[in-house]
C-alpha cells in the first residue's frame, strides 16, 4: 500500500477512528462528507482505520473475477475470498468496489473512478445502485459499533461536565438551537452538528467531520443549485446513454473541522462528558409545549426509531453480507448493542438521564426552551 497517496484524512478522536483517503469528498456521507488536508501519519494509532482509495487498480470488468461461484448477497455483495467483499452493480456491467480485511481492525475499500465520480453529485444511490460514500458509511457504522460506539443522530452541547443532546428528523433546527446555545450561553460548548458518539458509561464523543448548518446566503444559493444540478443528472442517466452524463460539480476544499472552530470561536468541548439530558424536538403547528418523559421505555424506542431511520441501518445489503464473518446476524447484532447501551444510559437511575418532549412552530421555539431547562438543570 503506498501511504504516501492518502493526503486527506478525518478522526474521531481519541483515537477511536480514522478514514484516509486520496480524495478529498464523500458527498453522502453523514459522519465525514468532506476530508481535511492532512497527510497519513502511519505511526499514529487508531482502534479502526478505514484506507478508502480511488483507483484504476480495480479492475472494472466483470469477467475478471469468478462471481459465479461466488456467494453473493441481494446480488450486490459477493465473497469473492476469504475476508474479501466484491461490491458489483448488474445496471452497468461493472464491477465497482473491493473490501478487504472487514472482520479486522483496519479496513481496505478500493472503488474504480468511473464508480467514484458517478456519485460526485451527492446522491447515495442510483436506482439499486449505492454510492461509495454510502458503503464506506456502512462500514463505519459497522466497526464503531464493534467497538462499543454508537453513532447518533443528534446535535449536541457540553457544559464541561455534562453533555445536552437534541434528537429530531432533518430540517427541524438540531443545528440552529446548538449554533444558538453555544453562541448566547459562556459555559456551553460544541459537542455535534449532526452526529456524536455514544460509548458505555454514557460518555459521548464530539465529531468535528460533519456539518449541516447554513449560515449564509451563499449556501443557500448553491444548495439550490445542487438540487437542480441533481434533478438533471438523475433525468440524463435514465434517458440518455452513460456518455451523455454532464460532468458533476466538484466541490471545494473545505477543511470542515477548522471551518466548525471558527463558528464557534474555538468553543469545542473535550470530550466523554456524561449525558445529562436528553430533549426530543418536534415541529408542528400547535402551541409550543414542552414535557418531560418518565416512561424511558417510551424514549429508547423513540430514540431508536430515530437513529434507525437516520443512519439507514435497516436497508444495507452491507449489513447482511457481513453476517457471514460473524457468529450472530449483524442486524441483530446491531440492535442488541444499541439496546444494551441506550437502554443502560436511559433507564439506570444512577445515571440520572432526563429526556425532555419539546414541540414548537419554528426553531427559535426549541433554544427558548432548551435554555430555560438546562439552567434550570444547573441550579439544582
Amino acid at each position: 500500500m503506498n501511504y504516501e497517496n492518502l493526503k486527506f484524512t478525518a478522526t474521531i478522536e481519541p483515537n477511536i477512528l480514522r478514514i484516509a483517503s486520496n480524495v478529498n469528498y464523500l458527498p453522502g456521507n453523514i459522519i465525514a462528507a468532506v476530508l481535511s488536508e492532512r497527510n497519513y501519519e502511519e505511526s499514529k494509532k487508531y482502534q479502526i482505520e478505514i484506507i478508502f482509495e480511488v483507483t484504476n487498480r480495480v479492475k472494472t470488468k466483470v469477467k475478471k473475477y469468478n462471481l459465479n461461484s461466488s456467494l453473493s448477497f441481494y446480488n450486490w455483495y459477493y465473497i469473492e475470498k476469504e475476508n474479501e467483499l466484491v461490491y458489483f452493480a448488474h445496471r452497468f456491467g461493472y464491477l465497482i468496489a473491493i473490501i478487504k480485511n472487514l472482520s479486522t481492525s483496519r479496513v481496505y475499500v478500493r472503488v474504480n473512478p468511473f464508480y467514484y465520480n458517478l456519485f460526485l453529485n451527492g446522491i447515495t444511490r442510483l436506482g439499486r445502485t449505492l454510492s461509495p460514500s454510502k458503503i464506506l458509511q456502512d462500514i463505519m457504522i459497522l466497526k464503531l459499533i464493534e467497538k462499543g460506539v454508537i453513532p447518533i443522530h443528534c446535535s449536541g452541547v457540553s457544559d464541561g461536565n455534562f453533555a445536552y443532546l437534541f434528537f429530531a428528523p432533518p430540517n427541524t433546527g438540531k443545528s440552529y438551537t446548538v449554533y444558538k446555545l453555544v453562541k448566547s450561553e459562556e459555559k456551553l460548548k460544541f459537542i455535534s452538528d449532526d452526529i456524536a458518539f455514544l460509548s458505555n458509561g454514557g460518555r459521548v464523543y464530539p465529531n468535528l467531520n460533519a456539518l449541516t448548518l447554513d449560515i449564509d446566503v451563499w449556501n443557500y444559493i448553491t444548495g439550490l443549485l445542487k438540487k437542480l444540478h441533481l434533478r438533471i443528472f438523475v433525468y440524463l442517466m435514465y434517458k440518455t446513454p452513460l456518455k451523455y452524463i454532464p460532468l458533476p460539480l466538484y466541490p471545494p476544499k473545505v477543511d470542515v473541522p477548522s471551518l466548525i472552530k471558527e463558528i464557534y470561536s474555538n468553543k469545542i468541548a473535550e470530550g466523554r462528558e456524561k449525558v445529562k439530558a436528553i430533549f426530543l424536538l418536534h415541529k408542528k403547528k400547535a402551541k409550543q409545549c414542552v414535557k418531560e418523559i418518565e416512561d424511558k421505555e417510551i424514549a429508547l424506542k423513540k430514540l431508536l426509531l430515530l437513529n434507525s431511520a437516520e443512519l439507514d441501518i435497516d436497508n444495507s445489503p452491507l449489513l447482511n453480507a457481513y453476517s457471514y464473518f460473524i457468529d450472530e446476524g449483524y442486524r441483530e447484532m446491531i440492535i442488541r448493542i444499541y439496546k444494551d447501551v441506550l437502554k443502560k444510559e436511559l433507564c439506570d437511575r444512577k445515571y440520572g438521564i432526563k429526556v425532555f418532549e419539546i414541540v414548537g412552530i419554528k426553531s427559535d421555539d426549541y433554544y427558548e426552551i432548551a435554555k430555560d431547562i438546562i439552567q434550570k438543570l444547573w441550579r439544582e
